[in-house]
């Protein structure tokens, strides 16, 4: 193989290379050829999207009502019980994809959540979680939602399955439950 003298292939000899050895040498070539487009890229700023998730977090505190209450109450936030289940397919669908959505994520930003899995692998805990399902969900099917006034304890909203095919609902319920909550504040 020949190459002429101004190529950069010419400064790597070929002659007698296997073709895999080759191979690696203008693999070599095209990268460090990319490096300088690559560097410029990794240290520009990324260009905004519309829909970007909330710059603030909901908070959620798995499988500890009374921890998530009391931080409900330091903060002057209502609280959110989440009902769900580590087997649950429903409630892993609404927490992997529903609450991740921008306009849900932002409406669920308000609460603290208290994320209690009734198939918890601790018995004391999940005998706890039966409780509380029991004595707040009033329910045996999830998800349940309960919103709750985390100093008294009142029942201020309640959403009841998954909203996989319209999360507009979940988000509708979010938001009138903050709602609830701020009447509640008076």
């Amino acid at each position: 193989m020949t190459t002429p003298d101004n190529c950069l292939l010419h400064l790597i000899p070929f002659h007698g290379a296997a073709p895999a050895r080759r191979f690696e040498r203008v693999l070599g070539l095209v990268l460090l050829a990319a490096s300088p487009f690559a560097a410029a890229c990794a240290t520009s700023e990324p260009a905004p999207r519309e829909a970007e998730a909330p710059r603030t977090a909901p908070i959620v505190i798995p499988d500890d009502f009374e921890a998530a209450r009391a931080r409900a109450v330091t903060e002057g936030r209502p609280l959110l019980v989440n009902f769900t289940g580590h087997t649950c397919v429903n409630c892993r669908k609404m927490e992997d994809f529903v609450f991740e959505r921008a306009p849900v994520a932002a409406a669920r930003a308000g609460f603290i959540e208290a994320r209690l899995h009734s198939d918890a692998a601790d018995p004391a805990l999940r005998a706890d979680i039966a409780g509380r399902i029991e004595s707040i969900a009033k329910s045996p099917g999830m998800p349940i939602y309960v919103v709750l006034d985390p100093r008294t304890g009142d029942e201020l909203a309640r959403y009841e399955g998954a909203a996989l095919a319209d999360d507009a609902t979940f988000q509708v319920f979010l938001e009138q439950a903050a709602a609830s909550w701020q009447r509640s504040q008076g």
